[in-house]
């Protein structure tokens, strides 16, 4: 299981590459905002045919690792996000969590409205497991 998330983790990266490359060609990359008008377009993040767990998301604004959480702020890889009044927070089998069992160092996937805040959270891993 662990070599699992491992692989869809750095298939997810190859993709986000290939996206950042189209996203300076004519057409740019599909859009991550399925569905979504407010939606911000950057950092686009596919996670494989398949989402990282059930439930989740197959697409995702950021993804990356949790450096410190408030009740307002999230900083993830180093960069300071502002956490939406309305976010949600899932864990596996999409199901929604209080913001309090997301810890520092867990691997978090995050939709990101066009005005740059979180309105929702997945968790994807702990860190050490």
């Amino acid at each position: 299981m662990h070599i699992n998330i491992k692989k869809r983790f750095f298939e997810a990266v190859l993709v986000g590459l290939i996206c950042a490359v189209m996203n300076f060609m004519p057409g740019n990359c599909p859009d991550a905002a399925a569905g979504s008008k407010n939606r911000a377009r950057s950092n686009i993040v596919i996670t494989g045919e398949t989402p990282i767990h059930p439930g989740y998301p197959r697409l995702f604004d950021n993804i990356g690792t949790i450096d410190s959480l408030t009740d307002r702020e999230v900083v993830i890889d180093d960069s300071l996000y502002r956490l939406s009044y309305s976010a949600s927070y899932h864990m596996p089998g999409g199901r929604a969590v209080s913001r309090n069992r997301f810890k520092t160092g867990d691997m978090v996937g995050c939709l990101i409205t066009a005005d740059g805040e979180i309105e929702s959270m997945w968790f994807i891993s702990r860190k050490g497991r």
